[in-house]
């Protein structure tokens, strides 16, 4: 939620939210995603179309976590943006488009099933590239990520790009987005890997100067 603020702040798009406790009304019209602010891989997530939904999907979840974040449906591509820190600076990895084989990117399609299909540099236009490319390097720079990040985006069907959130700690898994942009930018898990370990290493140095002696 912190993060969507610092994002509208910063003139970054991202889907309408609110937040809502147990007996709090939801004022987004559905279609609406619902999702407990402290979670990920689509653990818990539910996409409600209609008043009903929204109202069985708080139920069960308000069991669990006494707030949840509300957030306007978007319909359209999924795609996500990594952005790997360079010496010079950010560098923005190859697009990867996600096409799931379920109503949407859930947990089994992200780590379990193996139908989900995975699109590096997809045929898009180049303006809505390089947008996307764009806002995925300031929602990095102005969330202050460091080393590497990964925004993931929904498209809508007026090519508008919508930013969903930022992961700081992205997945290096066989199924994971990371390594499949490394990938095709030409870098292995293994060159990557070494990126990641001498990043932290020199901000190490950096920050644990030995005193001169006098």
């Amino acid at each position: 939620h912190r993060t969507k603020l610092v994002l509208t702040e910063h003139g970054l798009a991202t889907p309408p939210h609110e937040l809502v406790r147990e007996h709090q009304p939801v004022t987004l019209t559905p279609p609406v995603v619902i999702k407990p602010i402290a979670e990920g891989s689509s653990i818990d997530l539910s996409i409600c179309k209609d008043d009903g939904q929204v109202d069985a999907a708080r139920t069960a979840l308000h069991v669990r976590y006494p707030e949840l974040l509300i957030e306007q449906y978007i319909e359209g591509m999924e795609l996500t943006v990594g952005i790997l820190c360079e010496p010079d600076g950010p560098r923005v990895l190859p697009l990867v488009q996600i096409i799931s084989a379920t109503e949407f990117y859930d947990y089994q399609a992200k780590y379990e099933r193996q139908d989900t299909r995975y699109i590096c540099n997809p045929d898009l236009p180049q303006i809505l590239i390089d947008r996307m490319n764009q806002m995925a390097l300031n929602a990095h720079k102005v969330m202050g990520c460091r080393h590497l990040s990964r925004v993931d985006f929904m498209v809508d069907r007026q090519l508008q790009p919508w930013i969903l959130e930022i992961n700081t700690l992205p997945g290096l898994t066989s199924h994971s987005l990371i390594p499949m942009a490394a990938a095709a930018a030409g870098m292995s898990l293994s060159d990557l890997v070494d990126r990641l370990v001498s990043l932290a290493w020199d901000g190490w140095q950096a920050s644990n100067v030995a005193p001169v002696s006098t």
